[in-house]
């Protein structure tokens, strides 16, 4: 039986790995509206491109607005849901999954990139937009990644994985490359 969680649990963290390396080269990509701008997410995750998927993930989505103090910028950061009973078909039971970002202009939105994990937390340092995520990995252990938006440059600086002890501490276990 140990044996069996033993494999199980590494299974899921190649399964998390894969899943949250996700490096895309960005290229500009210009949306005239949040439809377009879900359009683009509902084939990205191979929901099809129906005006009813879109609407009902717009509609179970989230999407959260940073004014960008040094620029005036305005970022957006889409959370995406689609459910089909309790649990979100892109989020899954552990609500891993993507976060879209786009920067919003006068007449249109600009895809920037794309972040990963079940929650994510914003900061400004040095006149920088950062974001921290974390992917649960198990009861135990997760993967946090850490973002930068800086002069219109969307890059994931950092991402680790992460054990936590009975006692609450946390210790690094392991360190990935993120070109």
């Amino acid at each position: 039986m140990v044996k069996k969680l033993k494999r199980l649990q590494v299974v899921l963290l190649i399964l998390a790995f894969f899943s949250v390396s996700y490096a895309e080269e960005i290229e500009s990509k210009i949306f005239l509206d949040y439809l377009d701008c879900f359009r683009y997410m509902a084939e990205n995750n191979h929901l099809g491109t129906e005006e009813a998927n879109i609407c009902k993930l717009a509609a179970e989505s989230s999407v959260d607005r940073y004014f960008q103090e040094n620029s005036g910028e305005i970022i957006l950061v889409f959370k995406l849901n689609y459910f089909k009973g309790r649990y979100s078909t892109i989020r899954g039971a552990q609500n891993n999954g993507p976060y879209y970002i786009f920067l919003e202009a006068d007449d249109c939105f600009e895809y920037i990139g794309r972040m990963e994990g079940n929650s994510y937390q914003k900061d400004n340092s040095n006149g920088k937009m950062t974001f921290s995520t974390t992917w649960h990995v198990s009861s135990n252990e997760s993967i946090e990644s850490i973002y930068e938006y800086d002069d219109g440059v969307f890059k994931h600086l950092s991402k680790a994985l992460y054990q936590y002890s009975p006692d609450g501490l946390k210790s690094k276990i392991r360190v990935y490359d993120t070109n």
